[in-house]
């Protein structure tokens, strides 16, 4: 791969990267909103205020993946609730150091060059519905009603009746949490040079 020419002077590096990330911006983008044309019953509040979806929900797959509306006022799983220009700010930051990284990066690095598409999706994802629609669309609901006592009847009622997974998500979340996941695994796992 150090033979390789840098990936900004390869027309096949950039092509996948800009490729990938077209493809899962426009998925991500597409899904908010057919999503939120068809499932939306009504919606009170504006940003910055609090802003309260009432939705239908669609059993994709019943009991694993239901659609269901939510307005994500904040990040990944709901952290930071009503800190819309904070992560405009940080999505921005993290478009230019992805950005970075893609122009580091190798031709033949093209593993590489997908992930930093769909990090570069997720981020772009998320801050356009920030930017222009005041908040992020969330509409995947996976393990839907799951609660720990049907796993583990053991536990105290308290934790028992909690959900297994009680956030509504989409698709530019789990590039981003699929993407950071490789990351992680990668830096943990990969050999490291001159390690034996």
């Amino acid at each position: 791969m150090n033979g390789s020419p840098p990936a900004c002077r390869s027309r096949p590096a950039i092509a996948r990267f800009v490729l990938c990330f077209a493809l899962l911006l426009t998925l991500d983008l597409l899904s908010k909103s057919i999503s939120f044309d068809r499932l939306l019953i009504s919606e009170t509040g504006a940003p910055p205020a609090r802003v309260v979806i009432e939705s239908e929900t669609v059993r994709l797959i019943p009991g694993l993946l239901h659609l269901r509306l939510t307005a994500n006022q904040g990040a990944v799983f709901g952290i930071g609730q009503g800190k819309r220009w904070f992560f405009v700010i940080v999505s921005l930051a993290a478009t230019a150091f992805l950005i970075c990284l893609f122009l580091r990066t190798r031709a033949a690095e093209w593993p590489t060059h997908l992930l930093l598409g769909g990090l570069l999706a997720g981020v772009i994802g998320n801050m356009y519905d920030r930017i222009v629609i005041g908040y992020v669309r969330d509409m995947l609901w996976m393990l839907p009603e799951w609660r720990w006592e049907h796993l583990l009847p053991f536990l105290p009622a308290a934790v028992g009746k909690q959900e297994v997974f009680p956030w509504i998500f989409n698709f530019a979340d789990s590039y981003l949490v699929i993407g950071v996941g490789i990351v992680l695994a990668y830096s943990v796992f990969a050999p490291r040079k001159g390690v034996k």
